[in-house]
């Protein structure tokens, strides 16, 4: 290439710097790393170089040539003696060494303080875990709590509904738990960081109703609405007022679900036999962009609603959704949409109202069972080993009692059948699955660990994928035959007959 040989101004800006694998790679050959730099790197920028009028060996005008790197300037005055190296005017070369992490404090005592404050906390949230079950039974004075941990919880400024009658005294020591429900804080917009508007009702049914409420109102746009947060926050605990660092309890899974291809009745069919309301967002247009609100049967620490989140989602994409960062890199699975920004405990959801563009939009409410925090989190079906995260639960509504001992133990010889199945022939599966949701819909299991133990039993008997989720499926759906049995023997006391 001879047509550039009247230039005498050249500017290569390209990088040629081989990666870390490559150098692996070729250093198993015996290549060193200035050989594999020299051949990768030096040789380009000098072929690069040598298209101008260096060519012309009668040519006897100065040229100039600017790289980007300093040793790759040094290398090509090497290969032309006489000629001079500056820096570029203007440029600021970067600094070699080895990158450094940004420090997080002033000194070493700053660190040590940091330390100290978020044990500190740790220890509260302990203490808190072990007291407040007390005082919502009335075992322990509310005063005990006040006067340890968490007293100035919010300031004396109290924006609450109609639905709830308090005061600040009444709040500043938890208290109010004993008697009433709290479902969550209110933000009249995305950027509003009062963290005083708190929703107290009575029951879950009372949260369902005044959902149903909401979903009744019109506004102009979604912007108008209300947002609410499951989450109690403590804006004295960090820097911000309603951050994670704030979180103090939780109730209830709030999932925002958009842009996917699951519609709500499939989602709830996965969940089936857990209380749920779904609703149409202010942009709805279709079935497949919602909002879903399940609750559960206590109080959340931050780590067990990420935990139980994390399940939903596992629990979704075995049914063969992928999520949308899969689908973005071209899975050709359809997209459940969740989002995933919406799954920690400091987010924010638009309450239920009238899509924008006039329909009616809709409003299910899926009968079942709340979820149980302490149950998934025992059951925990995630990949990975992780510690139980301190939670705040209230007593179970009707837990297990001696008589019903043997129900676990009558289902663990049905499970332990799935093991003789020969594969193609899932009979064993089914039998299990059958009286499994059986003794849950009779109150002597958890649907949830009914469902995991199958799942569990099955891929440890070979069986594919393909024939579990059917299957197990069925068995929901008939175990209705088998409930009166099941009720019966725990009438009597003996669930092992």
């Amino acid at each position: 290439m001879n047509k550039f040989s009247d230039f005498h101004n050249v500017v290569v800006v390209a990088s040629f710097l081989p990666t870390p694998m490559q150098c692996r790679f070729l250093s198993n050959f015996g290549i060193t790393p200035d050989q594999i730099r020299d051949a990768i790197c030096h040789q380009a920028v000098y072929q690069a170089v040598m298209r101008c009028s260096l060519r012309d060996l009668h040519c006897d005008v100065p040229v100039r040539v600017v790289v980007t790197d300093v040793g790759v300037a040094q290398w090509l005055a090497d290969q032309f003696p006489g000629c001079t190296m500056v820096q570029a005017p203007g440029v600021q070369l970067a600094k070699k060494g080895k990158w450094q992490k940004k420090r997080l404090h002033v000194d070493n005592s700053a660190r040590v303080r940091a330390y100290r404050k978020r044990q500190d906390e740790q220890m509260g949230e302990v203490e808190m875990a072990n007291i407040l079950p007390g005082i919502q039974n009335g075992k322990i004075s509310p005063l005990r709590l006040a006067n340890n941990i968490y007293s100035p919880i919010v300031t004396s400024k109290h924006d609450h509904l109609p639905l709830a009658d308090t005061s600040a005294s009444d709040f500043m020591d938890l208290s109010i738990l004993e008697r009433e429900l709290f479902a969550g804080t209110l933000f009249r917009h995305i950027r509003d960081t009062n963290t005083t508007r708190h929703l107290f009702l009575k029951s879950m049914g009372d949260m369902i109703e005044w959902l149903r409420h909401c979903h009744g109102l019109t506004y102009q746009n979604k912007h108008s609405n209300m947002l609410i947060s499951p989450t109690l926050f403590n804006p004295t605990l960090g820097d911000k007022s309603r951050g994670r660092e704030n979180a103090v309890i939780t109730w209830g899974i709030w999932l925002d679900i958009d842009d996917g291809d699951m519609p709500y009745h499939a989602f709830a069919k996965m969940f089936a036999g857990k209380t749920m309301v779904i609703y149409n967002t202010a942009s709805s247009t279709n079935n497949t962009r919602y909002r879903v609100f399940m609750p559960t049967t206590g109080y959340m620490m931050a780590e067990t609603y990420d935990s139980i989140c994390k399940q939903i989602i596992k629990v979704v994409q075995s049914n063969g959704y992928c999520s949308p960062r899969q689908r973005k890199r071209g899975s050709a699975k359809p997209c459940h949409g969740i989002d995933p920004t919406k799954l920690s405990v400091e987010n924010m959801m638009y309450l239920p109202c009238k899509p924008m563009d006039g329909s009616d939009g809709f409003f299910q409410v899926f009968d079942g069972d709340p979820i149980n925090p302490t149950l998934w989190v025992q059951n925990n079906i995630l990949p990975i080993d992780m510690p139980p995260p301190v939670l705040i639960a209230v007593p179970d509504e009707s837990p297990m009692t001696e008589d019903h001992s043997y129900a676990t133990v009558f289902f663990d010889r049905l499970v332990a059948a799935i093991g003789d199945v020969v594969l193609g022939r899932n009979c064993g599966l089914y039998r299990a699955s059958l009286h499994g949701f059986a003794m849950a819909s009779a109150g002597l299991l958890d649907t949830w660990m009914v469902e995991t133990r199958l799942e569990q039993a099955a891929f440890a008997a070979g069986l594919e994928k393909r024939e579990i989720g059917p299957t197990i499926r069925s068995g929901r759906y008939n175990s209705k035959n088998q409930i009166g049995r099941y009720l019966g023997w725990a009438a009597h006391g003996n669930a092992a007959a």
